[in-house]
């Protein structure tokens, strides 16, 4: 990869991250990039604010050397396209078969050859790299197809193609680009492989309201900077409203569509999540918004983005394939809805090992690692008493190290470890990595339920309870997992008669809800006869021939494999009510 100056061609010699931001920015077109994004890209293993500082004197290097490319305002970054262009920009508008051989035979073997500055930065020049070569692929098969290409020129353009094409390439033309070889990683990332889906968010729209067009800028702003925690969505900000988006400038995605209008009660903010280019509409909502960007406004909204919306993209993913049917990404999310509760411990085992298939194809997948830990750490969802040994519980902290290695900016890396540190009774270091979670990622109810749960078993029911109401905020309506750790929380707080009210909202289906129940049961001292039966029946059931074991031994269970509490006596408290609920003796 070079950078060349338009006056004499002559190579520029620019830093080797200053290249690295260049490169990103041109191959990302005219779509802005937020600065801190970028400073995260490019200088990730340094502090937030040395790597905004790296980034400042990177601009001020770049506009000496090439005035005028950068177009810079408060939060994000573009080039100029009238100013820059690729060697790869004007294939697609050769006038000619012979034409497109000729400027194919200039290009070097491995393109998009750039320093190893990072982890985060490498893996995405390995993608991109594999989708220049997948559009270049296109563009050949098109005049490779052509009616009016002399033989001569078919057998020319095959020839300069074969050139990214190692092994043999059929007769009928080129191999698809997701075969060709070039220096990558050993886990080399393939076209769509495993990236997540993407969101492109226009600008916000606004109508009858005179601060709307400084209002809509910062509020888009800061909900972009809300998305940009979200590891599981690749984010395109785009400068163009949506009327104006060419159907294939993105090809399949989903987009954010949100409007600022004055209706007759006041300002209201609708958002609209549909697909892309169909357009269905898959989640909508409209709020009362103040005209000004005050913090509570701001959090209310972001996390409601955040919290809603990644759901159903997902599930636009795992339903209707906006990636290849086989694909990793494809495989990872159905692996990750069937793990949240596998039906036995055949199945979950089955979950386990196309997790360790995803993560051996490839190891730089840190998704696939955070449900796999989850597996190893919870006797497989607990759906087996004491599967989860000393070697699966290793194997779930070196999962969760290895996420915060590959990418130190996963919040459920942070909580995932958080947990090891909890089963391993390593209190202080659970806690940091909690907060370092929350951090970096505070607008995911299902982040807030695991974090506030890991509270509660530090003994911090305060905090668990703030975090909790938080997580309710961000949902339609509560799930089960809520329910389930509001009844811990009030059963803990020494009110059983709010955790029995709470249980009766956790359904029936789930183990701990049964568990809580009955603890929660007997020390309101209400009648125990169903809640024990529904005990018996759900927790015997991953006991040896079905059968519920001795007190003593499934007290042993619990604490060994389901309650790492840091204060005995929080532990006593469940353990107490499901003696009681049972009608054991001390």
């Amino acid at each position: 990869m070079q950078l060349l100056a338009a006056a004499d061609a002559a190579a520029a010699a620019p830093g080797r991250r200053t290249l690295c931001l260049v490169t990103y920015l041109a191959l990302a077109g005219d779509a802005e990039q937020r600065r801190d994004y970028l400073a995260g890209l490019i200088w990730e293993r340094r502090g937030v604010e040395q790597a905004r500082a790296s980034l400042r004197q990177c601009l001020v290097d770049l506009k000496s050397q090439f005035p005028g490319l950068l177009l810079a305002s408060r939060t994000s970054l573009r080039l100029d396209p009238a100013l820059l262009t690729t060697d790869l920009a004007g294939l697609a508008g050769l006038p000619s078969a012979a034409a497109l051989a000729a400027a194919i035979a200039r290009l070097p073997q491995h393109l998009l050859v750039l320093p190893a500055i990072g982890t985060a930065f490498d893996t995405w020049v390995a993608g991109e790299r594999a989708r220049l070569l997948q559009r270049l692929g296109e563009i050949v098969r098109a005049r490779l197809a052509d009616a009016e290409a002399s033989a001569d020129d078919r057998a020319a353009l095959r020839a300069a193609w074969q050139r990214f094409q190692p092994d043999e390439a059929p007769a009928s033309g080129p191999r698809p680009a997701t075969a060709a070889a070039a220096p990558a990683p050993p886990a080399r990332r393939l076209p769509g492989a495993i990236d997540p889906p993407l969101l492109i968010m226009p600008p916000v729209e606004f109508s009858g309201i005179a601060e709307g067009q400084d209002l809509a800028e910062q509020l888009r702003d800061e909900v972009v900077g809300g998305l940009a925690r979200i590891r599981d969505l690749r984010l395109i900000v785009e400068r163009q409203p949506i009327a104006a988006i060419p159907p294939d400038r993105h090809g399949p995605c989903f987009v954010l569509h949100s409007r600022l209008r004055n209706l007759s009660d006041g300002p209201h903010l609708s958002l609209q999540l549909f697909s892309w280019p169909d357009q269905q509409i898959l989640w909508s909502t409209s709020t009362p918004f103040a005209l000004a960007i005050d913090q509570q406004a701001v959090d209310r909204v972001v996390g409601e983005v955040v919290g809603k919306i990644l759901p159903e993209m997902e599930r636009g993913v795992r339903l209707g394939g906006h990636a290849a049917s086989g694909s990793l990404y494809v495989r990872y999310l159905h692996a990750r809805h069937a793990a949240r509760q596998p039906e036995n411990f055949a199945a979950a085992r089955a979950i386990a090992d196309e997790f360790e298939a995803i993560i051996a194809q490839d190891p730089s997948f840190v998704l696939a690692y955070l449900p796999l830990a989850r597996l190893y750490n919870t006797d497989f969802v607990y759906t087996r008493a004491g599967s989860s040994g000393v070697t699966e519980r290793d194997r779930a902290h070196w999962l969760a190290r290895r996420v915060i290695e590959l990418d130190n900016g996963h919040g459920h890396g942070h909580s995932l470890l958080a947990w090891c540190h909890l089963w391993r009774g390593e209190w202080h270091a659970a806690e940091t990595c909690l907060e370092e979670a929350l951090k970096l990622n505070p607008y995911s109810a299902d982040r807030l339920d695991e974090i506030a749960f890991a509270y509660m078993h530090l003994g911090r029911l305060d905090r668990a309870a703030e975090l909790l109401e938080r997580s309710k905020a961000l949902m339609i309506a509560p799930s089960h997992i809520y329910w389930n750790d509001r009844t811990l929380l009030e059963l803990l707080n020494g009110d059983p008669g709010a955790a029995v009210r709470a249980a009766a909202n956790a359904g029936s289906d789930y183990l701990w809800s049964s568990i809580y129940s009955l603890a929660a049961h007997a020390h309101a001292g209400l009648d125990c006869r169903a809640p024990a039966q529904l005990f018996r029946a759900r927790v015997g059931m991953i006991f040896p021939n079905g059968q519920l074991p001795s007190f003593d031994d499934l007290a042993f269970w619990m604490r060994r494999s389901g309650m790492p509490f840091r204060h005995t006596a929080q532990l006593n408290v469940v353990l107490d009510g499901i003696r009681i609920g049972l009608g054991q003796r001390r």
